[in-house]
């Protein structure tokens, strides 16, 4: 994420969102952020749910491949445990 942020995204993490309305400029999103109605506008929406990986069937143990209940282990290369 720190990437991200130094590209100048804007991350807003656990938020609610509670309308989002396109345009010829781009899009606005209202949203509750912090228990605060919040507007943001941009030419650019992302947006990504909460998701858990369903790792158990990979066998990522038999290709050295560390992992957790959040997903795979990288480094700040994106590289994997498994060399």
């Amino acid at each position: 994420m720190k990437k991200l942020q130094d590209t100048q995204v804007m991350l807003h993490p656990n938020t609610r969102v509670e309308r989002v309305e396109r345009s010829v400029q781009g899009v606005a999103v209202y949203f509750n952020e912090n228990g605060e109605p919040t507007i943001l506008k941009g030419t650019h929406l992302l947006v990504a749910t909460g998701r858990k990986p369903n790792l158990k069937s990979l066998s990522l143990e038999r290709a050295g491949v560390e992992y957790t209940a959040d997903g795979v282990k990288v480094n700040e290369q994106l590289k994997t445990t498994n060399r």
